[in-house]
């Protein structure tokens, strides 16, 4: 079997083929580290690590079995082919507990005015130390919050959260099994954010979440922050540039 990795490597990947050698001998894994165009193997491949796959290289791998995608996102893939030629699609959830925490260090960011105080500060401005750290920054202890998506990445956010005593709306297709750290949960996405004060969006793209945060669920929003760490066309982009022009969601 020819494990073909069509994606580039970083030093994560430092030594992991030569262990995947080793465990299964019978096999061959190539890369960009010993093959200048691995894409000229793909008649012969008979799995794929890809991200990102155009119709016209899924043609050419007549062979193809699976596509092992190393991160959370299959977005970028021909599903419709995909499922035609019944070929195994498999996503990768080892990164959901970093992006999380990204999610949270980004929220902190924001709420604490971190990159505009700094600013200031290069200009020689300082807010002085106010008896209320309101004043200054938007606490996110005990504050109640929105996450738009409980896959792996939304559940870590939730777990970080309440370390902050937050309570949490969560919202999901189908609003069904335990999701700790959860307070409630619908599968109304109106009714998730209304009355959040922070919402996080963690929604894969698909047809479905194409724009699901539109003018609509905005202005539910109210003046509350939106953290989003999923792909940018979950948010409809002229409604998010309206309500952050009026003034409508938080800022700083």
């Amino acid at each position: 079997m020819l494990v073909l990795f069509l994606n580039k490597f970083d030093k994560y990947w430092d030594g992991k083929l030569d262990q995947l050698r080793k465990a299964f001998p019978g096999h061959s894994f190539v890369s960009y580290l010993d093959h200048k165009d691995p894409k000229e193997l793909l008649p012969e491949a008979d799995v794929l690590v890809k991200g990102s796959l155009g119709k016209e290289e899924l043609a050419k791998a007549v062979k193809l079995k699976a596509v092992f995608v190393p991160w959370t996102g299959v977005d970028g893939l021909p599903l419709t082919e995909l499922k035609k030629r019944s070929i195994i699609l498999a996503n990768n959830h080892g990164n959901a507990e970093v992006v999380a925490e990204r999610a949270i260090a980004l929220a902190m960011a924001v709420t604490g005015r971190v990159v505009e105080l700094h600013k200031n500060l290069e200009r020689g401005v300082w807010l002085g130390r106010p008896s209320s750290k309101e004043l200054t920054w938007f606490s996110m202890i005990g504050r109640k919050c929105a996450i738009l998506g409980l896959g792996q990445i939304g559940q870590k956010i939730a777990t970080f959260l309440k370390a902050f005593r937050c309570r949490i709306n969560g919202f999901k297709k189908e609003p069904t099994g335990d999701y700790p750290g959860i307070d409630f949960l619908t599968n109304d996405i109106i009714q998730a954010v209304t009355g959040a004060e922070l919402v996080f969006v963690a929604l894969p793209l698909t047809s479905e979440t194409f724009a699901i945060v539109n003018q609509e669920v905005l202005d539910a929003m109210g003046s509350a922050y939106l953290i989003n760490i999923s792909r940018g066309k979950v948010v409809e982009e002229r409604a998010l540039a309206e309500s952050l022009m009026s003034g409508k969601l938080a800022t700083h």
